[in-house]
């Protein structure tokens, strides 16, 4: 793929373009190009009437030092988030919450406790989530099991493999309405499982919040959790 658009850049670049051509060739090349390939990223000098342009560098989330912390995934102790949960297992809705138990800075690593009211009797699950170099890891999450939660660095069209899942951030700048209130400039990572004819699913993180919307649509059951409220704990 890097290859083929590099080409494509070259000869295009050698072209002779009109102004209105250009410009019309220039937004296709924002939308096309835009945080796919930061190897292609820089000035490209058309020959002929257009003028030089560039193409973006990719919208890069980069943790400071190593930091556990992310824009849209933020690891604060104490804090309680309360989500609406249905699902084809139940009727109606029930809840779901997560709750940040301990943090270390240090280790980059924090644990947490899902809980969820879809039975007689809630289902507690103590999981992890760990800071690497290429990502934010867990052992559990809502509705995936363990996973790559947010990789790094994070770009439009970022996609990686894991088991039968195939992920993509398919956008940094996703709007979504849910229970908790209307957020804007958000990551939502697509995913397709066995290529997408075994279901698909999708997750959406907030700037400043973090997972405010997750579904999952698979061969034997359709979930679908969405952000209500997030409480922050003070225990003495």
């Amino acid at each position: 793929m890097k290859k083929s658009v590099k080409t494509m850049v070259s000869i295009i670049a050698l072209a002779a373009f009109t102004a209105p051509a250009f410009a019309q060739y220039e937004r296709v090349m924002e939308d096309v190009l835009r945080n796919t390939d930061p190897q292609i990223a820089g000035p490209v000098i058309v020959v002929g009437d257009g003028d030089s342009f560039s193409i973006p560098e990719p919208l890069i989330l980069r943790p400071e030092n190593k930091a556990p912390v992310t824009e849209f995934f933020p690891m604060l102790k104490n804090r309680i988030y309360e989500y609406e949960y249905t699902s084809s297992e139940f009727l109606g809705s029930r809840k779901l919450t997560i709750e940040y138990l301990d943090y270390s800075e240090k280790e980059g690593f924090l644990t947490a406790r899902l809980t969820a009211y879809n039975r007689t009797t809630p289902w507690v699950e103590d999981y992890s989530l760990r800071f690497k170099g290429d990502g934010l890891y867990a052992t559990s999450s809502p509705l995936g099991g363990p996973r790559l939660e947010m990789p790094l660095p994070l770009y439009q069209n970022r996609s990686w493999t894991e088991g039968a899942y195939y992920n993509r951030v398919t956008s940094l700048k996703h709007k979504t309405t849910v229970p908790a209130g209307t957020f804007e400039g958000c990551v939502k990572i697509l995913s397709k499982i066995g290529g997408g004819d075994a279901g698909s699913a999708y997750r959406v993180y907030a700037p400043g919040v973090g997972l405010v919307e997750e579904a999952l649509s698979a061969e034997d059951r359709q979930d679908h959790i969405r952000l209500v409220s997030i409480k922050e704990v003070i225990k003495l």
